[in-house]
């Protein structure tokens, strides 16, 4: 009779004692997962040799002197409402470097050091979010050859009455996928955005009061879609670049042009706001060594935009322009006011 029973019923009493063993550790993994700093754990470094692959380590608000490396899936954040201030134990390294997939870092505030965030080839899906560089001594954000980038709601060098970061806001190097979303990078030393050999999406940033350039960018499918770029040496600058879109972005105010383009192939420029930069001979925008790009429903007042001579079978129709004028001195540009 038992055995009887047990044969009957014997394969659903063990699923459903695996079941609760299952859910046993799951939730013994879940408590372990969230590793708060110093109430559980005394450092950050403490809590990160300590968390299982896909844990939350949390920060309390205070100032932490830290070089994390993160080798494994893990997110790092500070706590709801404030944001907890990095700084690096060693200024000679990264404050957090990153050489894992699917990290996330966000509300947290980085200063001094030779870099903020460093992410590297193993990185792939690093997302960064609602972050601060300020002050940091070389780039805010360091991406060289990861993958599928984004960096969210986050800023660098934004605070201007201290000067910003000393490099770069942001640079990617070979960064195969990214997104930048809603972020700022102003008051930096060089460049707001430096992207060199990457493809990706830039959409609904700001970049002003850099010294160099707002937007220095070389690569291949890279659109720049409602930005802003004021108070720059430069605002736009796009070198080398194939299959590019850039659309809704306003380049008014900079220190000189507010658009230079050289080397660029197969582009489209849409819809962007060129007005009131200070550069020599009134100009606003200069186009050299182009090819095949069109230049449609600009907006161009007070700025004249010039193609030089190497230019060659670019299309600009439909532009409305106020006290500036286009001049073209290309070979077989095709030019429809």
């Amino acid at each position: 009779m038992n055995k009887s029973v047990f044969s009957k019923f014997g394969f659903w009493i063990c699923l459903v004692l695996l079941t609760m063993l299952c859910c046993e550790q799951a939730l013994v993994a879940q408590t372990r997962q969230r590793l708060r700093v110093p109430e559980d754990y005394p450092t950050p470094e403490a809590a990160l040799e300590a968390a299982d692959p896909g844990g939350i380590i949390i920060l309390d608000t205070r100032d932490w002197f830290v070089n994390l490396n993160i080798t494994k899936p893990i997110t790092i954040r500070g706590r709801r409402n404030d944001r907890p201030r990095l700084l690096p134990a060693d200024e000679t390294l990264p404050t957090i470097q990153v050489r894992s997939a699917s990290v996330n870092i966000r509300n947290l505030r980085f200063t001094e050091g030779i870099v903020g965030v460093e992410a590297l080839s193993e990185a792939v899906g690093l997302t960064v979010s609602n972050c601060e560089f300020i002050d940091v001594f070389g780039d805010g954000i360091r991406c060289i050859g990861s993958r599928d980038v984004s960096i969210l709601n986050t800023d660098t060098g934004s605070d201007l009455t201290s000067g910003g970061n000393f490099g770069n806001g942001f640079v990617f190097e070979g960064v195969d996928g990214f997104l930048v979303d809603g972020a700022t990078a102003s008051g930096n030393s060089g460049s707001g955005f430096d992207l060199n050999g990457s493809n990706g999406l830039v959409i609904n940033c700001d970049a002003g009061q850099n010294i160099f350039a707002g937007y220095d960018i070389e690569g291949t499918d890279i659109a720049v879609v409602d930005c802003n770029a004021g108070l720059n040496r430069t605002g736009f600058l796009f070198s080398n670049c194939r299959r590019l879109a850039v659309e809704g972005n306003n380049m008014a105010s900079n220190l000189g042009l507010g658009l230079l383009v050289t080397g660029v192939r197969r582009a489209s420029f849409a819809n962007n706001s060129i007005a009131a930069n200070r550069a020599a001979e009134e100009l606003g925008a200069i186009f050299t060594n182009t090819r095949n790009t069109s230049f449609v429903g600009n907006e161009i007042s007070f700025d004249n935009v010039f193609y030089a001579p190497d230019t060659r079978r670019n299309f600009i129709s439909g532009n409305m322009v106020q006290s500036a004028e286009i001049i073209d001195d290309g070979v077989n540009n095709f030019i429809e006011e």
